[in-house]
């Protein structure tokens, strides 16, 4: 779905007010069933979906290397520190607000990711058009 149809920020603010209202449980079971068609099983997780939700929730928002892991940005400096730094893609630059993107100086092929949620990204192929 398109991020900018009408029924796409309808459902994206309901998401949105859910989140605040609503224990992460309560959405991560409501999202399990509607998705997958199934009951999610916390207290006892057997499967790999449910594990993965039960690590979600419980393991990952607690363990400082999944939480640096998880940032685009952050993740460049441990991987440096483990001795990987040759595989990174080399980085064009870093901003704070969108603003400051110097959009002349940028190469005129370049790909542009959000760090602030997933699939915000821009994939340019030539700047001339």
């Amino acid at each position: 779905m398109e991020r900018d149809s009408y029924l796409y920020n309808i459902r994206r603010k309901g998401q949105v007010i859910a989140h605040k209202i609503l224990p992460d449980e309560v959405l991560s079971k409501f999202y399990f069933k509607v998705v997958l068609n199934k009951n999610l099983n916390l207290k006892t997780p057997k499967t790999f979906n449910d594990k993965m939700q039960w690590l979600k929730l419980y393991y990952y928002p607690f363990n400082d290397t999944v939480i640096k892991c998880a940032d685009k940005y952050v993740v460049r400096e441990y991987i440096e520190k483990k001795g990987y730094a040759k595989l990174l893609v080399p980085l064009i630059g870093h901003w704070e607000n969108a603003k400051k993107i110097e959009w002349n100086e940028l190469p005129d092929k370049f790909v542009m990711k959000c760090n602030h949620g997933c699939a915000y990204n821009i994939l340019c192929n030539d700047k001339k058009f």
